[in-house]
């Protein structure tokens, strides 16, 4: 009898032993801010970009990253420059694709240099690298839209759900999209192809 309960508090504790371990393991979301030529990138109103990072998230298929697009609520909060724009929405999208185990960036454009020649008029918008249909551009700022981008090339998103609008603005002139890795900051620039 006694050597049964040793080994029932044996196997409890062995037991404890591994939920303590799987749990110490989980992956814990850090959070780093991007930079794009030295300086870290700058959101609409006076703030850094900041971005999600776990080790434990991974690029997912089309399929999969589209599913997201539609279920997360992102693109229901409405828009208010300087309090909650383009900036925040790439932010906060970012952060449900990372909570969600989904690997996701934010691209950042250039449109043009401001009239004092300071600062860009830009925007901000999401990434993903699908393992199936490579890269895939998400702007959530005026409904879930594939974006296509190319330096150079006027802006456009192309709405998922027909009740969103069609979107362009002008000619890019420089993109930039940020990947955090397990290294240290990487700035990946891609050749974009449109999503048909």
């Amino acid at each position: 009898m006694k050597i049964t309960e040793i080994i029932k508090t044996i196997n409890i504790l062995l037991l404890a032993f591994v939920v303590l371990s799987v749990c110490a393991s989980a992956a814990q979301t850090t959070f780093y801010r991007p930079t794009w030529e030295g300086d870290k990138i700058r959101n609409n109103h006076g703030g850094v970009l900041t971005l999600a990072y776990r080790s434990d998230t991974y690029d997912p298929t089309l399929e999969e990253a589209l599913a997201f697009v539609k279920m997360d609520q992102t693109d229901k909060h409405p828009f208010e420059f300087g309090e909650f724009d383009c900036s925040d929405f790439t932010q906060n999208f970012q952060h449900n694709a990372t909570s969600q185990g989904l690997r996701c960036g934010a691209c950042v454009m250039r449109f043009h240099r401001s009239a004092d020649g300071h600062d860009w008029d830009g925007h901000y918008i999401n990434a993903f690298c699908t393992t199936d249909a490579g890269l895939l551009l998400i702007d959530c700022t005026t409904g879930d839209c594939v974006a296509q981008v190319e330096k150079g090339e006027i802006y456009t998103t192309i709405p998922l759900d027909q009740q969103d609008t069609l979107y362009t603005w002008e000619a890019v002139e420089d993109f930039i999209i940020t990947e955090y890795h397990p290294r240290p900051q990487i700035e990946i620039f891609h050749n974009i192809f449109s999503i048909q």
